[in-house]
């Protein structure tokens, strides 16, 4: 009762806030005010699905809906600190999970990487194909739909599934995914099918996380971060002039921060100690970060008028996504050590990493025509709900026999 009522005075707060008239439009104070509000209805929201046994996600999710746009549009933020604010949280959010991982012997494993690789190309394949002759779409947009649908999800992941086989999985599927799609973009663009610097933006993605690479040994090589006080310090100084020049150059927020953070965890005694130090508040980072960027999104304008083709891409994803890369793979996973017989990692749900690529300005939508680039964002949206809620739900139940029988 105390959970709903936090919420019911959250709610009439933003209500009070959304109706306002002395709000000034295109203030940049709201960025904070809306920031703040989010975060607090989404961790109440969150108790309330704790209690109805639901994934946490939904909280997030449903939190970013109801401030946003979607819902109570509270405030008036500028879109320009709003889109520093996300890349913010975006850098930490990649570099929480990269702290965290741990660099499992299976990474390297010839039969584990080649399952992954196989299924995440495989999948793609089948997809730009549906897309093609069944969805009715142009081979443009074809071929990114497939490269975009086979992004795993190394930053979700890591918030849903705490063991080192799922991360490894989704960055490599992640790693072989930005492969395909910026090989898909270079040909488009040498081919003179897209309408923006196909180039320019394939470097981008692939500079970020060496951006962050470089970052954190320049961090190490300082040794800065063998105290707690001053390794906070450091990485929030370097995380805020990170955003600024992540804004600027329109680079990955999120690979950077992943970067960063792999390059600070392939050294056992600064990963452990960073991740003792922030390793509780990774999923508050992942999930503000989809919080923040669904709160950006008017859902009901974005989805009121559907694309031709919509519906059965997304279909054609589902399929895919448990056939393929799910239900598929159990007959023949490789058997890992001190792995379930059912490994959590063949039920991923897919990578947030698309929505940073075709939901934040200076995005992938920039190099396609308006009509195209309508139809990338409602796929993004509508994967988020499938995946990151429904499907969550689904692995979540499926993995829980497994989970009540291990070992604490």
């Amino acid at each position: 009762m105390r959970t709903l009522a936090v919420c019911v005075i959250l709610l009439a707060l933003a209500s009070f806030s959304a109706s306002d008239p002395q709000i000034s439009n295109d203030s940049r104070i709201d960025v904070l005010w809306v920031t703040g509000t989010v975060l607090l209805l989404a961790l109440t929201m969150q108790r309330v699905c704790e209690r109805l046994s639901l994934p946490t996600l939904w909280g997030w999710v449903g939190a970013g809906l109801i401030v946003g746009a979607t819902g109570l549009s509270v405030g008036n933020p500028s879109p320009d600190m709003q889109e520093l604010v996300l890349r913010f949280v975006g850098l930490w959010a990649g570099l929480l999970v990269g702290i965290g991982f741990g660099w499992p012997s299976s990474s390297t494993h010839g039969h584990f990487l080649g399952i992954v690789t196989a299924s995440t190309v495989v999948g793609a394949l089948v997809v730009t194909l549906g897309c093609f002759l069944i969805a009715d779409q142009v081979w443009t947009t074809a071929l990114l739909v497939g490269a975009l649908s086979a992004l795993w999800g190394p930053v979700l992941v890591s918030s849903v599934w705490r063991d080192d086989e799922s991360a490894g999985a989704a960055l490599v599927g992640t790693l072989v995914a930005t492969v395909l799609l910026t090989w898909v973009i270079g040909w488009l663009h040498e081919s003179k099918l897209l309408a923006g610097d196909g180039l320019a933006f394939a470097t981008r993605v692939w500079i970020s996380p060496a951006v962050g690479i470089a970052i954190g040994w320049l961090l190490q090589l300082l040794s800065v971060l063998k105290r707690r006080s001053v390794a906070l310090v450091a990485l929030l100084l370097m995380s805020s002039l990170g955003a600024v020049a992540i804004d600027h150059y329109d680079l990955l927020g999120i690979g950077v921060g992943l970067g960063a953070g792999l390059a600070l965890s392939f050294r056992p005694q600064s990963g452990r100690a960073l991740d003792r130090l922030f390793g509780a508040s990774r999923p508050l980072a992942s999930f503000l970060f989809v919080a923040l960027a669904m709160s950006r999104v008017d859902v009901k304008v974005l989805l009121s008028a559907p694309s031709a083709g919509l519906f059965e891409i997304v279909l054609l994803q589902v399929i895919v996504l448990f056939s393929i890369r799910g239900l598929g793979p159990i007959l023949w996973q490789p058997r890992i050590s001190r792995a379930t017989s059912l490994n959590s990692w063949l039920l991923l749900p897919k990578g947030i990493v698309a929505i940073e690529l075709v939901l934040v300005g200076g995005g992938l939508t920039d190099l396609l025509q308006p009509s195209n680039a309508l139809l990338l964002q409602q796929i993004v949206v509508v994967d988020l709900l499938i995946y990151g809620l429904v499907a969550t739900t689904l692995s979540a139940w499926m993995m829980r026999p497994a989970e009540e029988g291990s070992p604490a």
